[in-house]
């Protein structure tokens, strides 16, 4: 659906990409918030897949044109893509709770088993299966939410593969710090 209410709608309109996109905070005309993954059309975004996750609050709506959440709602959304070599991977993303780190953890482990189902789904094995996770996660790198993704070499980190000294802060509030970001007051 375009209707140029995201980043994601201009995207795919002025540069000719694909998205799939499940609102988290909205009604139909006006988008809040919402989660998206956006592709080179040649990429082929197909079988999307759209879940709430555990700890979300209770909502109304399809997530595509009408979306209420009565309080914090948390969404995985994932899509299979035709990689470059021709093989299928794997994108999801998910924005996380900022609550708690147990509750984040919950997240991830149902996220992680929709993930694999979707492999599954697909006749491929898990540990073959080029899968590609990103998004909100609320929460550093040393959290054990994270540290519970990397275990077994089940996910790399791959921003702090690419940039070894660098948090990787994106909120940083305090505006002496070098990595102040101005949206941080914004709002």
């Amino acid at each position: 659906h375009i209707d140029d209410n995201s980043a994601a709608d201009y995207l795919v309109r002025d540069l000719g990409m694909t998205a799939i996109q499940h609102l988290e905070d909205g009604v139909s005309g006006i988008r809040v918030t919402s989660l998206c993954i956006v592709a080179k059309k040649n990429l082929q975004l197909l079988n999307p897949v759209y879940s709430k996750l555990p700890h979300s609050a209770l909502t109304l709506g399809d997530g595509q044109e009408t979306w209420i959440g009565f309080g914090e709602v948390n969404m995985l959304v994932g899509a299979t893509v035709t990689l470059p070599n021709g093989q299928t991977g794997f994108m999801w993303t998910a924005h996380l709770t900022d609550l708690s780190n147990s509750d984040r953890l919950d997240q991830i482990k149902f996220a992680k088993d929709q993930m694999k189902a979707s492999v599954q789904t697909a006749g491929m094995q898990w540990n073959q299966a080029w899968t590609f996770f990103g998004g909100d996660f609320n929460t550093t790198p040393e959290t054990p939410e994270i540290t519970y993704l990397r275990d077994n070499q089940q996910f790399q980190d791959t921003w702090t593969l690419a940039h070894p000294n660098d948090e990787g802060r994106t909120f940083v509030a305090e505006i002496t710090d070098p990595e102040y970001n101005p949206m941080s007051h914004a709002s």
